[in-house]
């Protein structure tokens, strides 16, 4: 695994979420970018599940499973804390993300993204916020408003990324 941070730079996630068999065999199967738009690769190394920025290959986030006839749940997790990597501080957003992306990346669930600590977003700011962060808009109210102020530019758009995936 590429870019782990050391131990010392490492903050306790504190998660404790189990997970049934077939949730864990997809999230077993990771996340592999394939283009621009996708902004996270997550990878399972055998305990660990491991989330690395795509662009940049920094690992954000670690993740120990230990499974059961139940499931797996996770037992230990961590969070990057070297400032050269990864500047965000607040633990229940880190707890938060690394759940939404579980959720929508992995589980394709509907998912809330988790605002940014400290930040007041307007709403062409939670967009790119949205699109920096997955690589799409991720609400309803994104995607309304993005229609509602910028019209046919975005529907084009959407209809582009629309036909590639498709």
């Amino acid at each position: 695994m590429h870019n782990v941070p050391s131990v010392e730079h490492r903050a306790d996630l504190g998660l404790a979420t189990t997970y049934s068999p077939l949730e864990f065999e997809q999230i077993r199967r990771g996340v592999t970018p394939h283009e621009m738009e996708d902004k996270w690769a997550i990878t399972f190394e055998d305990p660990w599940l491991y989330f690395q920025r795509s662009w940049s290959g920094i690992c954000v986030y670690g993740l120990r499973f230990e499974r059961s006839a139940a499931g797996a749940t996770v037992v230990e997790s961590w969070v990057n804390r070297d400032e050269a990597q990864y500047r965000a501080t607040a633990i229940d957003y880190d707890q938060a993300m690394v759940q939404f992306l579980i959720d929508f990346l992995m589980l394709g669930r509907q998912a809330v993204l988790p605002d940014p600590p400290r930040e007041e977003l307007t709403e062409l700011t939670k967009a790119v916020y949205e699109h920096s962060m997955v690589g799409c808009v991720t609400s309803a109210a994104t995607y309304e408003f993005m229609t509602n102020e910028y019209g046919s530019w975005w529907d084009r758009l959407l209809l582009r990324i629309r036909r590639k995936s498709g």
